[in-house]
């Protein structure tokens, strides 16, 4: 674990506490830093709020020892409620439960922070944000006495290139990662999370949820902050089905947020989560090239060969993908789908997709098997698509509008 914004403000503020008493400065320790990440998280998930953990007793010089730390001293600081950490040292320098004299304890070296916000809290400590300082002295390991947030990361997506991909663990409901990424010139920002559910293993991946978020950099310092940073979007699809964002963005820092709702059976879930930025009013081979279909949007010719749809695309939801399959030939005779687009107010376009190597992403010139980009709001064909598995894609090219798609199936007599 790595010391994050919060955390660092709240290392610097009782540094500066010490400092005006005339103590020494503590240094930041890595054990210490995960005891406490993992006893702020354990109170936030497990509904306590207590310096021992009601299942599994631990104290707080037991979690710092399993964690690695050999010092002989050890304290702790809780906090739950405080949403900044101005707030919280300030809560604790106020106190008459010990939390100031732990801080101005001359005899202590050492400390990590653990900060956890857990925004849907319904148990029956509804505090949401947990913060914990573990103390202690004594270790050999001296520590870091200025510490810094890690480089968050973020990267420019040039538009045109293979999305960006990352595979990752969560391993506790509500368990998140954030990722940062930045965009120079105006595009739709792309995101696709999926669920691997193995073939193998008993219980792996059943009941595995995962949802996703995506939030502008509001204040421009380039860290995430669920407090202040806007959330646009979100994507919160049921189980194991691909959550996906597709979002009309001007140039700056953007996050994705991976949160579990549930980590199921086995109390893992792997996931893999694709970032792109496709241009805007993009051409048939440049449009979003990350395949995620919602719920609901899969046309099966099996239970009709007539199917109207109704939907919209804009700058919030740049395209729409919807799945379906033309049967394969009875006997002599054979089937083709036909589908046609009826845009309301501005330009949408449509193609058709296959992807031949199952990676839901547009990454190979010969997926684009057909398409229509007809101006305006001219109504968009493509015909006579013949047996197989595939992709409707139906994109913004300008403005936000309402559409009805149609499929329709008919069958070739041989």
């Amino acid at each position: 674990m790595t010391i994050d914004q919060n955390e660092l403000q709240v290392f610097n503020l009782i540094n500066q506490e010490r400092s005006n008493a005339g103590l020494s400065r503590l240094s930041w320790h890595l054990e210490l830093d995960n005891a406490a990440e993992g006893h702020s998280q354990d109170m936030g998930d497990q509904d306590f709020f207590d310096h021992r953990n009601p299942n599994n007793g631990l104290t707080s010089g037991e979690r710092a020892t399993a964690a690695g730390y050999q010092g002989s001293r050890i304290a702790e600081n809780i906090g739950a409620g405080y949403t900044t950490p101005e707030d919280l040292v300030r809560g604790w320098m106020n106190s008459d439960q010990g939390h100031r004299e732990t801080i101005l304890n001359p005899d202590l070296e050492h400390i990590g922070v653990g900060y956890y916000y857990l925004p849907n809290d319904s148990g029956s400590v509804n505090r949401q944000h947990y913060w914990t300082a573990v103390f202690g002295a004594g270790d050999p390991d001296p520590g870091d006495p200025n510490p810094v947030v890690p480089d968050p990361g973020n990267q420019t997506i040039p538009l045109g290139v293979a999305p960006k991909s990352f595979s990752h663990q969560l391993n506790r409901n509500g368990s998140e990662r954030v990722y940062s990424f930045s965009i120079n010139e105006t595009s739709s920002i792309n995101l696709n999370l999926q669920i691997d559910v193995p073939i193998v293993g008993v219980g792996q991946g059943i009941g595995d949820d995962a949802n996703l978020y995506f939030y502008e950099d509001t204040n421009g310092n380039g860290v995430f902050d669920v407090n202040n940073d806007q959330q646009l979007a979100s994507s919160l699809e049921w189980r194991n089905s691909d959550d996906g964002i597709n979002y009309r963005a001007t140039p700056g820092t953007y996050f994705a947020r991976v949160r579990a709702y549930s980590t199921g059976f086995d109390g893992d879930l792997d996931y893999n989560l694709d970032i792109s930025a496709t241009p805007i009013s993009p051409g048939a081979y440049d449009a979003p090239n990350l395949i995620s279909v919602p719920t609901g949007y899969q046309v099966d010719f099996d239970r009709g060969w007539h199917w109207l749809l109704e939907n919209s695309v804009g700058d919030s939801d740049t395209v729409d993908t919807y799945a379906f399959s033309v049967p394969q030939p009875l006997g002599s005779d054979t089937y083709r789908a036909n589908i046609s687009l009826y845009p309301e107010s501005y330009d949408a376009d449509i193609r058709v997709i296959q992807d031949l190597n199952n990676n839901d992403i547009v990454d190979l010139a010969d997926e684009v098997f057909k398409y229509s980009n007809n101006w305006g709001t001219t109504p968009e064909s493509i015909t006579d698509i013949p047996p197989g598995d595939y992709f409707l894609q139906v994109y913004q090219y300008s403005g936000n509008t309402n559409y009805e798609v149609s499929f329709d199936l008919r069958r070739v007599l041989g």
